[in-house]
């Protein structure tokens, strides 16, 4: 069981549903998870996430990546460091997500950018000004 979700966790594209129902399963049935494996397994794919927003900061694909990944740690019965992702994404709220903003109205893909970033913001408890 734990192997089986550690290979979720650690997934290129992390399926949410296979891993709550993972999760569910192994709480049903008393397995013991490891919780450190976990942990390291998906904070590394997070980071991956969060980097490669970082050098690609204008995308909306890889925006649309890491918000997926960061809704599923918030399912998970333990902590994941997030500290990284959290501080690239912080860094992004000045430069990108300013510019985006600013065009948002008139660019439907800037638009959709800001409404992506702002949940991904607020996932990370980001809190961003109006």
């Amino acid at each position: 069981m734990n192997a089986r979700l550690k290979g979720y966790l650690s997934a290129t594209d992390p399926n949410q549903e296979k891993i709550v129902h993972a999760l569910d399963e192994a709480q049903g049935s008393g397995v013991k998870l490891y919780e450190t494996e976990l942990k390291l397994a998906y904070q590394v794919v997070i980071e991956r996430k969060a980097l490669a927003l970082e050098a690609t900061p204008e995308s909306l694909t890889v925006l649309n990546d890491l918000y997926r990944a960061a809704r599923i740690f918030q399912k998970l019965p333990f902590a994941v460091g997030v500290r990284r992702a959290q501080n690239i994404v912080y860094a992004l709220i000045d430069t990108t997500y300013r510019a985006k903003a600013d065009r948002g109205a008139g660019d439907p893909d800037s638009a959709r950018w800001v409404e992506t970033f702002r949940a991904l913001a607020d996932l990370f408890h980001i809190t961003l000004e109006e």
